[in-house]
């Protein structure tokens, strides 16, 4: 359905701080690798886009790699992200979260529905 190749992207970015002005450059990639099936404490999510981005960011003679795995399911959004900076990494998932029912016959009144029982 998606083709599995990198979208290049680059980008400039100029931040001030301590009365200094430096310039950040980031160029990096980013892939659509397929679907899963993930499980989070929110619960089991099925046909999750999962996108793969690699980024280097440089500013002077400081360079930093970014590698993020962030997988997407349908009608929710973002649900579980991995990230690794070096040697560290981190892990961020969905804990919870309400989907907007609409109530037959009355389009415009909206109850929320949450999806653990809350």
């Amino acid at each position: 359905m998606y083709p599995n190749r990198p979208y290049p992207f680059q980008s400039d970015g100029s931040i001030t701080a301590d009365g200094d002005s430096e310039t950040i450059h980031k160029m990096g990639e980013i892939i659509l690798e397929g679907f899963d099936t993930i499980e989070v404490e929110a619960g089991r999510f099925e046909n999750c886009i999962r996108i793969r981005s690699k980024t280097v960011a440089t500013q002077g003679n400081f360079s930093s790699l970014t590698h993020r795995v962030t997988w997407f399911a349908p009608g929710v959004g973002k649900v579980k992200s991995e990230w690794t900076v070096g040697s560290d990494r981190t892990v961020s998932e969905l804990l919870s979260y309400r989907v907007a029912a609409v109530p037959a016959g009355s389009p415009k009144k909206r109850n929320q529905v949450d999806k653990q029982g809350r």
